[in-house]
């Protein structure tokens, strides 16, 4: 919390909600030079800004006029906290909290799922796939375009996860299986996919995401290279067909007191021969 700022310093101190240094985009080559307090751009009551920055980041500096300093004692504040203190209990919960780290080889590469399948995911997982980005970075010149909708450029996260094709595949699958996917990201995906206790169920909702991300790669080469245009429910009985495949040569075994896989949610993935063994 600034105080006098007198103890804060101005570029590299967290007292903006987040450092200048990084909103700014300044390279770490010249973080050493960057030794100016708060009040060396203060003069009485007034904010003194650099012109550069009020050509450069008008947003940044608007937000740093309404920032007042009350001139007391500078002070460390834990931000996840009311009052500012970080206590034993708010350590506690912090530390608690850290996300689980999956052991993502498990659930991509399975026995189950065709390894065609399973590699497209582990390629996206790990940024190897040739989409726009990649390939511009690598030097090709090419328009870049998601094919999908053709409104945004070709990014992973957009292609996957957040481009209006794909989110209405992860939306159905949601109605599907009666969830909620976080499809902020993959991790966060399968993250939710390893919550369920049924291991069946488990196994076969981590099928149809592994079969999503093949059918988006699927729909966005269509288009691409062949001029074909992939409806949504062409994409729907694409991952349908797959997904039933693999859900009949798995070896889990379903709990009665589990997850309730109805017979209309079964009918929904085209799973009408998926028999569950129940222990």
């Amino acid at each position: 919390m600034v105080g006098s700022g007198q103890h804060i310093n101005f570029w590299k101190d967290n007292w903006f909600g987040e450092p200048l240094v990084e909103l700014m985009s300044i390279p770490k080559e010249l973080y050493s030079s960057l030794l100016s307090s708060v009040p060396c751009f203060r003069k009485g009551s007034c904010w003194t800004i650099p012109t550069f920055m009020n050509r450069h980041f008008p947003k940044i500096i608007e937000k740093i006029a309404k920032t007042t300093i009350v001139g007391n004692l500078d002070r460390l504040v834990w931000q996840k906290t009311l009052d500012g203190t970080l206590s034993l209990k708010a350590s506690y919960n912090e530390v608690m909290n850290y996300p689980i780290q999956l052991n993502l080889c498990k659930f991509i590469w399975s026995a189950n799922i065709a390894p065609s399948k399973s590699f497209t995911t582990w390629r996206i997982m790990h940024k190897k796939m040739p989409k726009d980005d990649n390939l511009r970075k690598r030097g090709c010149a090419i328009v870049f375009i998601c094919n999908l909708c053709n409104s945004h450029s070709e990014e992973e996260d957009h292609l996957f996860l957040h481009c209006r094709f794909a989110s209405k595949l992860w939306d159905w699958i949601n109605n599907v299986y009666s969830i909620k996917l976080n499809n902020s990201s993959l991790q966060s995906i399968f993250a939710d996919c390893a919550k369920l206790k049924n291991k069946q169920v488990k196994e076969v909702l981590i099928t149809c995401a592994i079969n999503t991300l093949r059918t988006i790669w699927f729909c966005r080469n269509q288009n691409r290279f062949e001029g074909i245009l992939l409806t949504f429910s062409q994409a729907i009985r694409r991952i349908k067909r797959d997904t039933s495949l693999a859900g009949n040569s798995s070896p889990a075994s379903a709990s009665a007191t589990g997850f309730i896989f109805t017979d209309y949610t079964r009918n929904r993935l085209g799973m009408t021969n998926y028999h569950f063994r129940n222990l």
